[in-house]
């Protein structure tokens, strides 16, 4: 066996231990899995298991993230269980011995014939399995005890198009009132208008929607004053009347004349400066500026190389000293201006969002209607806030023994405070185990499992956590410990899609902890030093290549577009227009010109794939590229 097979069959024996373990029924399971190692094959073997082990399929609740994916899954389930009703008996005795783990007994007649009923059970369960999005699942909670969670009884569920109609209402009310000089608004709209980019207003209101709860819960805009090192009241006017009332004019004017006896070029801007800021009759607002322009880098830092010139120093030897302490009282002041700016600008951005989104509930009041995070935090509230919740989570219990989290690195805090809650008596005293779906079933361990990717999380606009992957395994294993019940972590490394090459060099990107940052947490992330990114590649033999390409600038030219050409056309000399010219070139120079080995032929159209981050106007450049050449595409 050569190198590479050795690979090969290293890996897959990895990862047939990670998948075997994860979908262990008598075992919790937190699983960190790479995409293309097989999460949702874990999934349906876990369920499968579950099943096999006597759970009641009704007591089971796999939570996934969209809608497509929990029929993907549901689909792949009852596709194995079919297939398991019509099975030869060694066909079936190998499908269930590979779902097994190493030191667990080899399936007998009893357990082929509980395989072949579990299509039926699946199908005959009430209401069907409970394979769900997490918003789905808090719908039928909140339906099923409406006045214990403080909702209508007939409330509908809006879906996103339907939420951003009614935002859009109450955002042209908000602006409305703000344009009629509103007291509270009108100030709020001219200054965030000011600093948004084109489409920034709708941006803005989507990320206070999600993050308004954890606004207001942190205290507002005190605490928003707080975090930026700002304070509320005392704005940019107040800062620098402050500092010019402590200004000495005379060791201001002392300094300046001594700038303008120098006879380097580069004394006579702070000479200026320093006579403009000695002047009684200068603003405190142009003795500032004029000060911070000569004597400050362009970061607020002090300039220190060569300034001030020896020839100053020479004649004036306390000037340095005196100098350097003002260019620091400069740069403090200039990094207050700083924060009393951004506080202002992100204070009012709170408020105008604030009144949008409170005309955005009204709204949603009049129609009984809740949105998918209203969903979610009425949930919450119900579970763990209140009065009913003990009664609730009593009535809960005895239809929740099995929890399946996928795709658990876009969880939001909210989401997971749902998912404790519902997981709160897993792992305490004898709600550890309960009995099977009959008398002959002995007690099962109820469990909760986990599958996600923090490297993956593409949903932080709608308030995905993904550093909470770690953390919350790390404190649901601390439970399980303390109830003596059995919690194991699994790594998924294994891809299954890509190839050595592919993979390597991702890995060699993310090999620095500085790399990393942002996109790997793990049990070390809060000292500075993220988990490490690892991928390991089953098709150990596959050929594969990365090439990196320079990046193209704008070519510099004085030339006017012709005045016939279009306005939103791009030039010939577009860095992406250049590159998809460049790439076009390169895809038909390897056609039926590059070999494919492992296909034993040249490339075809076919086999390229091309990934964009943003599709226009990239996408139809590239498009128009390739059929300018004639290679076909679509």
């Amino acid at each position: 066996m050569n190198a590479a097979a050795e690979r090969g069959e290293t890996a897959l024996a990895e990862a047939t231990r990670a998948q075997t373990l994860a979908a262990r029924p008598d075992v919790s399971v937190w699983v960190s899995a790479n995409a293309g190692s097989g999460k949702t094959r874990v999934l349906t073997n876990r369920v499968a298991r579950l099943l096999l082990a006597g759970a009641d399929p009704s007591r089971i609740l796999c939570l996934t993230y969209t809608k497509a994916a929990a029929a993907e899954m549901q689909n792949r389930l009852f596709l194995m269980l079919g297939d398991w009703t019509m099975a030869e008996d060694e066909a079936l005795r190998g499908a269930l011995a590979a779902l097994l783990s190493e030191g667990e007994a080899a399936p007998d007649g009893a357990a082929l014939a509980a395989a072949r009923r579990l299509f039926a059970r699946a199908l005959e369960t009430p209401g069907g399995l409970r394979i769900q999005t997490i918003h789905a699942f808090c719908e039928g909670l909140l339906s099923r005890f409406p006045l214990e969670a403080g909702v209508s009884p007939q409330f509908e569920v809006i879906d996103e198009a339907a939420a951003d109609a009614l935002i859009a209402d109450a955002r042209d009310e908000a602006v409305t009132r703000a344009v009629e000089a509103d007291p509270a608004l009108a100030p709020a709209l001219d200054l965030v208008m000011a600093r948004l980019k084109e489409g920034g207003f709708d941006e803005l209101i989507a990320a206070m929607r999600a993050k308004r709860g954890a606004y207001e819960s942190a205290g507002g805009e005190d605490a928003l004053a707080r975090f930026l090192g700002a304070e509320p009241g005392r704005g940019v006017g107040a800062l620098i009347d402050a500092w010019a009332a402590e200004s000495d004019r005379a060791a201001l004017r002392s300094m300046a004349s001594a700038f303008a006896q120098s006879e380097k070029k580069s004394s006579a801007p702070a000479a200026r400066a320093l006579a403009i800021a000695a002047d009684e009759s200068a603003s405190p607002a142009a003795a500032f500026e004029a000060l911070a322009a000569a004597l400050l880098k362009q970061d607020g830092a002090p300039k220190t190389h060569n300034f001030p010139a020896k020839d100053v120093t020479v004649s004036d030897p306390t000037l340095e000293p005196r100098l350097r302490a003002l260019q620091e009282a400069l740069s403090a002041l200039r990094e207050a201006i700083l924060a009393a700016e951004r506080f202002e600008a992100s204070a009012a951005a709170a408020r105008l969002a604030g009144a949008i989104l409170s005309g955005y509930q009204q709204r949603k009041a009049e129609r009984a209607a809740l949105d998918y995070d209203d969903l979610i935090q009425s949930a919450v509230g119900l579970l763990t806030r209140s009065e009913a919740r003990d009664w609730v989570r009593y009535k809960l219990d005895g239809g929740v023994e099995h929890i399946l989290v996928d795709e658990a690195q876009d969880t939001s805090p909210g989401q997971w405070r749902a998912i404790e809650a519902l997981s709160e008596e897993f792992f305490a005293g004898a709600g550890v185990e309960r009995f099977g779906a009959d008398e002959e079933t002995p007690p099962q361990p109820r469990t909760l499992f986990a599958v996600g990717d923090e490297k993956q999380s593409i949903y932080s606009f709608q308030g995905a956590a993904p550093e909470l992957l770690s953390r919350k395994g790390a404190a649901f294993a601390a439970q399980a410990e303390a109830a003596g019940a059995r919690f194991e972590r699994a790594d998924m490394a294994t891809s299954f899609r890509s190839t050595p090459a592919v993979l390597g060099f991702v890995d060699r990107v993310f090999a620095s902890a500085e790399a990393r940052r942002g996109l790997s947490f793990g049990p070390d992330a809060a000292s500075g030093a993220p988990a490490s990114v690892r991928h390991r590649a089953f098709r150990s033999a596959a050929p594969g290549q990365v090439d990196l390409w320079p990046l193209l600038e704008p070519a510099e030219t004085g030339e006017e577009p012709p005045w016939d050409e279009p306005v939103d056309a791009p030039p010939p000399d577009d860095p992406k227009a250049r590159l998809a010219r460049l790439v076009a070139e390169e895809i038909v120079g390897w056609i039926d010109a590059e070999p494919l080995p492992a296909q034993g032929r040249a490339i075809r159209p076919g086999d390229v794939l091309i990934l964009v981050r943003t599709r226009e106007p990239y996408s139809s450049l590239l498009i128009k590229a390739l059929k300018g050449l004639g290679a076909p595409v679509s």
